[in-house]
């Protein structure tokens, strides 16, 4: 593909914000779903889904190496890449509900 590609944004973009995140796969595509709250109704917590991405495996792959390259640049830059136990608590909670 020859020359430069502009990145723009639709009339009906929208942004998604995550403290936590879960991946799944079907037989054809892989999904990134983004919670961000949680409700304790008294008997159960539910992970409130705010949205997802659903992407190819390629698209998976470009993914995975620019969340890499992204943590290579933060450890470069001294900034410490740690996530709380309570976080990974919450999504292997979320993960069981599947």
């Amino acid at each position: 593909m020859d020359g430069k590609i502009q990145k723009a944004r639709k009339a009906t973009y929208s942004s998604v914000y995550a403290t936590n995140v879960l991946l799944s796969e079907t037989d054809s595509d892989v999904r990134l779903y983004a919670f961000n709250e949680i409700i304790d109704s008294g008997e159960e917590r539910i992970a409130i889904a705010e949205g997802s991405v659903i992407m190819t495996d390629q698209a998976a792959i470009l993914l995975y190496e620019q969340l890499k390259e992204l943590m290579i640049k933060w450890k470069s830059d001294g900034i410490q890449l740690e996530v709380s136990p309570q976080r990974r608590e919450i999504l292997e909670k979320i993960k069981d509900k599947k």
